[in-house]
């Protein structure tokens, strides 16, 4: 495809996706969307969006639903929640919680913000105060209880998701109180058959299906015998209802569940009624992930195009050189070397970075808890195995003639050298390339107040201080990605399929396989153990399960850094071009989600 037509298709995919998520996030606009910014405790900025459907004035107030995620999430990743109380008419707020998002660390909030964002929606006279509900996934559900009973005389209902109260007894940061006696308010629990967290939610069960037998559950719903799902407990009128439901689904897997949000709904119109009344499985939700993909796509396609674009250029045409390489490495020794490596990665994936955070956690200047962890992993990866790449160069390396232009090491094809010039010629183009795709991304959230997603894997803008947590991690991942590109282009190099596109397509195919089949793996491990035993096969201590979860972020995240370095590389015939590219997508990846 012509550079400028795949520089122009990704626009149009972006800017069309983008407003399709917007205009199924806004009910074909008749819901007004807004990003707002109010002062936590000790004036620190709490973001959220609010959803105010048209039903909900000052002369007609209506029930409010504050929405909060869970963790290494942002207020986006409640969007199909979001959507499908503000199409029954609820005002709802979601907000990112301390340390999330755009939101800075609350010190010594066990609510994480929604105690402060409880009595915001209070003075809001288009929202009826009598009947203010909090749903919360994961640690959000921690969150919500803890809000509910820091402002009991606040709250109507309380609705946790792949979540309990009484969250403190995992030790896992900080948890929630046990719901008090005199607790006033409703409470429901969706709490998924495949459940990877039961152990840190439900103590005394191994199997999320069994959650119903738990103490954690029984207690509230105040009786001795395994609680019945579905069924109503108490009365919610009176502000003593109590509902559990299940659905086939996993922790992360609730927001993409249309039973689960429907059983969430259902609850929550026991309690304060919707104004509109809805189905619950009449839902839109999916048809705006669906855009957010297709924007996602757009924009891998939008920086693709304009990295071709500059290559077209007078200034950066230099930098275009043929590609020179010695013969492709033997295809038993790269069959090892790869199966060594996805074993490697799949062994290692837990327990490094748990070690990692245990005994290192984070700091000042690495402020990012799972993005040091996950640093020292594949750091730790890609250092054993440029050792292994030293031996097998002096060993085999020279004698076959091997040197820094095969490798990729020298910044032209035609003689062995390093130029700076040329070096700054590849930093700059790597900012353009990637700085259009962030300014893309930044107009589009300023307009529509969406984000280019699948799941709760995300591209967004980042806030003032994540721009300047950003500065700290571009140096580890810019080492991390040279020695990768040295290791995919220079080592494990593949044969010449032909054509370019050919070469081009099988190339970047090769390099995310490698990357993330270790990681792909565990997550297969993870799920196979979930749907044929009911339990996790990785929760010893709920970080693990955790990182298996966060594993998902790497795959999209190595798909798109092995099309940019692998068009790079084949461009111009050096990895240094494709190694800034990855190092600032990257950097700009993790650090827009990561919770401080």
């Amino acid at each position: 495809m012509k550079h400028s037509k795949l520089l122009f298709l990704g626009l149009a995919l972006v800017l069309m996706g983008s407003f399709v998520a917007s205009s199924i996030q806004s009910v074909n606009g008749t819901v007004k969307v807004i990003d707002i910014v109010i002062a936590a405790k000790n004036g620190v900025r709490l973001s959220a969006l609010m959803f105010v459907p048209p039903n909900a004035t000052k002369e007609s107030p209506a029930p409010a639903v504050i929405d909060c995620h869970g963790y290494v999430n942002q207020k986006e990743v409640m969007s199909n929640f979001n959507i499908e109380f503000a199409r029954r008419g609820y005002v709802v707020i979601a907000l990112d919680e301390s340390g999330h998002g755009g939101t800075q660390v609350i010190d010594n909030d066990g609510s994480r913000g929604v105690d402060d964002m409880i009595k915001y929606v209070h003075t809001l006279p288009f929202v009826d105060k009598k009947n203010v509900g909090l749903v919360g996934h994961s640690m959000g559900g921690w969150s919500a209880v803890s809000g509910a009973v820091m402002n009991k005389d606040l709250v109507r209902t309380v609705i946790v998701v792949g979540s309990a109260q009484g969250g403190h007894k995992a030790n896992f940061m900080l948890g929630a109180p046990w719901l008090p006696e005199d607790a006033t308010f409703n409470f429901g629990v969706e709490f998924g058959k495949y459940d990877e967290f039961v152990a840190i939610n439900y103590f005394d069960q191994k199997r999320a299906v069994d959650f119903v037998k738990s103490d954690w559950l029984m207690g509230p719903f105040n009786t001795k015998e395994p609680v019945v799902l579905d069924k109503v407990y108490g009365d919610f009128f009176a502000g003593t209802g109590r509902m559990a439901t299940q659905a086939p689904e996993t922790h992360a897997g609730a927001h993409q569940s249309k039973i689960a949000i429907a059983n969430v709904t259902k609850i929550m119109n026991l309690s304060s009624p919707a104004p509109v009344k809805l189905e619950p499985m009449d839902q839109i939700w999916p048809y705006k992930e669906m855009a957010t993909s297709v924007a996602y796509i757009g924009l891998v396609m939008f920086m693709l195009g304009v990295a071709a674009s500059l290559f077209k250029t007078s200034f950066f045409s230099g930098m275009v050189q043929s590609l020179k390489t010695n013969k492709p490495m033997n295809v038993f020794v790269y069959t090892v070397l790869v199966a060594l490596i996805i074993a490697s990665v799949a062994y290692t994936l837990i327990p490094v970075q748990m070690t990692t955070m245990l005994k290192f956690g984070a700091g000042k200047i690495f402020p990012l808890l799972f993005a040091n962890t996950s640093i020292a992993f594949f750091g730790l990866i890609q250092v054993v195995f440029l050792l292994l790449f030293i031996v097998w160069h002096v060993v085999a390396g020279r004698k076959n003639g091997e040197s820094a232009i095969s490798y990729g090491l020298s910044t032209s094809t035609s003689y062995s050298e390093f130029a700076w010039a040329y070096i700054g010629k590849a930093f700059l183009f790597s900012l353009i390339s990637v700085g259009c795709g962030y300014s893309l991304v930044a107009t589009v959230y300023g307009l529509f107040n969406v984000d280019a997603r699948w799941w709760m894997l995300l591209i967004r803008p980042m806030e003032p201080h994540r721009l300047a947590t950003a500065f700290a991690y571009v140096i580890p991942y810019f080492v991390i990605f040279f020695i990768n590109g040295l290791l995919a282009f220079g080592w494990l190099r593949l044969r010449d399929f032909g054509s370019e596109l050919k070469n081009t397509l099988i190339w970047t195919l090769a390099v995310f396989f490698v990357n993330s089949a270790g990681v792909m793996i565990v997550i297969a491990i993870q799920m196979a153990s979930l749907y044929i035993t009911g339990q996790p096969r990785f929760a010893v201590a709920g970080y693990d399960t955790l990182m298996v979860i966060l594993g998902n972020g790497f795959i999209p995240l190595f798909a798109i850094t092995s099309i940019m370095s692998t068009y790079c590389f084949r461009k111009t015939g050096n990895i240094y071009t494709g190694t800034f590219v990855s190092t600032l997508l990257t950097t700009w990846m993790v650090v827009c989600y990561q919770p401080y």
